[in-house]
């Protein structure tokens, strides 16, 4: 384990019974032959290592964007919907 227990683990292995091991030490655990292996490092990049959304502001032209993430969607949202991008 790291000197800083902040910092996430994700285990993958082939052997289930590392899942307990996992457990143990607090880190994640994908078995690498899951059917759903992408959908779980996904989920837990977005739970682990997600910052929240991202927000671009523009000080010249008094206009935020705000990049919120969607399950459907990872669009970028713009907040003042009336202008145009310059």
């Amino acid at each position: 384990m790291a000197d800083d227990d902040k910092v996430p683990f994700l285990l993958q292995s082939s052997n289930l019974d590392h899942k307990k091991r996992a457990e143990e030490i607090g880190a994640g655990f994908i078995h690498k032959y899951s059917k759903s292996l992408s959908l779980e490092l996904r989920n837990y990049i977005i739970q682990n290592l997600a910052f929240g959304p991202f927000v671009f502001r523009n000080p010249a032209y008094a206009r935020t964007y705000r990049h919120c993430y969607r399950p459907s969607d990872s669009s970028a949202e713009d907040t003042d919907s009336s202008r145009q991008l310059p």
